[in-house]
Order: structure tokens, then sequence, then C-alpha cells
């Protein structure tokens, strides 16, 4: 049976608040490095080798005197057929950001015409 992979960060950083009254955060730790989806016209399969259902959650502890002064919206985007799906969710509770996202591709092969 299938393990999950469970990689946890602690990341401290100080802010320099003479410099501004906000901070814009990147909530998004990782990122996608190549998007294999680029050509105008695909003409070949794009094989993942397996399925992709990769979910991340994050929180951010804020420190007391931050207030959040607004969060991303929530995202979902599905592709046709059933062939996968991204969806992202901010919420905050107890001066925590918490950061739910899923990318979710349901073939293990794409073909040009998908």
């Amino acid at each position: 049976m299938f393990q999950h992979l469970i990689e946890t960060f602690d990341l401290e950083f100080d802010v320099d608040k003479s410099m501004t009254d906000e901070i814009y955060l990147n909530a998004f730790l990782y990122q996608y490095n190549n998007n294999p989806f680029q050509l105008e016209e695909r003409t070949y399969p794009v094989n993942f080798g397996y399925k992709i259902d990769n979910i991340t959650k994050t929180s951010i502890e804020l420190p007391p005197d931050y207030k959040i002064k607004n969060l991303p919206e929530t995202v979902h985007i599905r592709l046709p057929n059933n062939a996968g799906s991204f969806q992202t969710t901010f919420s905050e509770r107890d001066h925590k950001i918490f950061v739910f996202s899923n990318l979710k591709l349901n073939y293990v092969i794409y073909n040009p015409e998908k």
C-alpha cells in the first residue's frame, strides 16, 4: 500500500517594519518547475509515469501584533473529462493562515488531443 510523504519545515525571519506597514506573503513554499503543456500545438504524448495526487497543507503562524488584511480567493480548476484538477483554499484561525492545495492528474499519459 502507498505511504504518504510528509515534509515539515520551520522557517523564521525578521521583517523590517520601518520600510512598509504591509507585507505580501507567498504562501506557496513549493513550485512546479516545468509545465509539460507549454506548446501551442503538441504532437506527442506527455507521460508522467504515474497518476499524480499532490496534496499540500501549510500553516503560517503570525506574530501577535500582525493583522491579516485579506486572503486570496479559493480556486478550483478542472480539466475536461475528469483528466485532472487543481484546488487551493486559504483560511485563518487563531492568528494562523492555513493553505490547502491539491494538484490531481488522473491519467498517466496525456495524448496530444487532451
